[in-house]
């Protein structure tokens, strides 16, 4: 690192909380679009500002910053144009990367496994290809091409992330079906027999990708990330089912779509240990019981 603070981009989101709170500090500055009143203001430096606006990159906050975890994005969700997605995700991300380039600092990128659209094959790894992917896999593989072709002036990490868990989350499959469970619904599965290891928790993705910025980064490496030792997608249904006295009906439906493993081998060489999906099962149950007990 140049200067001895992290930019994280994106505070306002998911990932973007948990990173400041197990990381707040003097050398983090917490970016959001919109000013906000944080408790932990007084730690952290925060900046708010449009990624995608010349004036953004002004700020006297950023004289120091010598690593970036980019995580801002829009996601897909009801009433969010194509447009927006475009503009947030591709626009804001240029006038970054163009900011990174002329001061040579290094970006840590939360990427996404949406950009690969439809995988083939049976795994997910470092080479594997684009195929149809949507609106918003586009941005992430644009964004990654961009950070690709500027590895001559500033190196980077693209970590394709699958789904996030942990207290919450609510897009993904496994919190969607841990919701389902807790409040007796069906719960229909798809491919019941397969491994599934599309997992991380949150704070180990904060941790990771904080270790990543505060260490020295070569060319423009990219990878998947996911769980280790994957189980049947039906046993983690009964797991979860078992664990939390569920009533719900559980539904096998055969899907047109084909499952896929990660493939964690470029993640652990850049010094990802991977928890088994049994103990972020475990984790997030445990996580579940001591939030019901406050």
């Amino acid at each position: 690192m140049n200067g001895r603070k992290i930019l994280v981009t994106g505070c306002s989101s998911f990932i973007g909380r948990r990173v400041v709170a197990r990381h707040t500090g003097p050398d983090l500055v917490a970016h959001t679009r919109r000013p906000v009143v944080a408790a932990d203001a007084s730690v952290c430096e925060w900046v708010a500002g449009d990624l995608a606006d010349a004036d953004f990159y002004r700020s006297p906050v950023l004289a120091d910053v010598g690593a970036v975890i980019h995580l801002a994005a829009t996601s897909p969700s009801p009433g969010i144009s194509t447009e927006k997605i475009v503009r947030d995700n591709v626009g804001g991300a240029v006038a970054l990367f163009a900011w990174a380039a002329s001061h040579a600092v290094p970006i840590v990128f939360a990427s996404s496994l949406s950009l690969h659209g439809e995988i083939r094959g049976g795994v997910a790894d470092q080479r594997t290809g684009s195929i149809n992917p949507d609106a918003y896999g586009a941005t992430k593989l644009i964004c990654e091409q961009l950070l690709a072709a500027d590895a001559a002036h500033f190196p980077s990490v693209s970590i394709r992330l699958p789904g996030v868990i942990g207290e919450g989350a609510t897009r993904i499959w496994f919190e969607r079906t841990i919701a389902k469970l807790r409040a007796g619904g069906d719960v229909e599965i798809h491919n019941p027999d397969a491994p599934f290891n599309n997992m991380i928790h949150v704070d180990d993705l904060a941790d990771f990708m904080v270790s990543l910025a505060r260490a020295p980064i070569v060319g423009a490496m990219r990878f998947p990330i996911g769980a280790a030792d994957p189980l049947p997608i039906a046993r983690i249904v009964r797991m979860l089912a078992d664990a939390l006295g569920s009533t719900s009906r559980i539904v096998e439906r055969t899907s047109p779509n084909s499952p896929f493993l990660i493939d964690n081998s470029g993640a652990v060489a850049a010094g990802y240990r991977p928890a088994s999906v049994s103990a972020l099962i475990q984790r997030r149950l445990k996580e579940i019981t001591n939030a019901a007990a406050t």
